[in-house]
């Protein structure tokens, strides 16, 4: 009868699963300054190539290539070195950044590079100098209308004007108006209110008008 019990106890234990094991970070960190310090002495290449691609991965964010860099400092799966193992997987398998942070403890790491900053838009600005011709329903008003190719979103217009060939100071700008269908589409109204009938005379305008381009891709 005692035979059969113990029996079936060795039978039970034998069918429950392994332990995992826990992630006990003060022995791995320990771990890792032994595999450190072991490479500064002849005859240890597994614990120098080992170190070596702890401390690349680290300073890289890479808590799987810290792993398998311990593993190699490490490789006696069925020795002494199998529960090491399994407690640096266990803190890797509970937080990928803690082996992470370990390593850069032992190796250093440095502050993470900062990002590349998006590309800014830049602003495109394009003279222009257009002639007006006069209103049909208003002889003392003046309009220019005309296109200009790009894409973006508009910022401004600056407008100056001629009439018959001489900088005019006294034109009233009544409506400038900007719309884009593939183009800037431009319409600028004024008023000469030194005379009655500006079709007797040629006016022109001339300006800039400043657009914010998207980047490239």
């Amino acid at each position: 009868m005692l035979t059969k019990v113990l029996l079936t106890a060795a039978c039970v234990l034998a069918s429950m699963p392994a332990i995992a094991a826990d992630c006990l970070p003060g022995d791995v960190q320990n771990n890792m300054i032994s595999c450190r310090n072991a490479c500064n002495t002849p005859a240890h290449q597994a614990e120098c190539n080992g170190s070596g691609t702890m401390g690349t991965a680290a300073r890289s964010g890479d808590g799987a290539g810290v792993v398998r860099g311990f593993e190699v400092c490490h490789p006696d799966r069925n020795g002494d070195d199998k529960t090491k193992d399994e407690v640096i997987e266990a803190c890797y398998n509970a937080n990928p950044q803690s082996v992470v942070d370990l390593a850069c403890a032992v190796y250093g790491c440095g502050p993470p590079p900062s990002p590349t900053p998006p590309p800014k838009p830049s602003q495109k600005n394009t003279d222009f100098n257009r002639p007006m011709h006069t209103a049909s329903d208003n002889k003392q008003a003046v309009i220019a209308e005309f296109d200009i190719a790009g894409a973006g979103s508009f910022q401004g217009i600056t407008v100056n004007y001629h009439r018959d060939g001489k900088k005019f100071s006294q034109m009233n700008t009544y409506a400038i108006g900007v719309t884009f269908d593939g183009k800037f589409h431009i319409k600028i109204t004024s008023y000469d209110y030194t005379i009655k009938d500006t079709s007797k005379h040629k006016y022109e305008v001339a300006g800039t008008i400043s657009v914010l381009t998207p980047p490239a891709n």
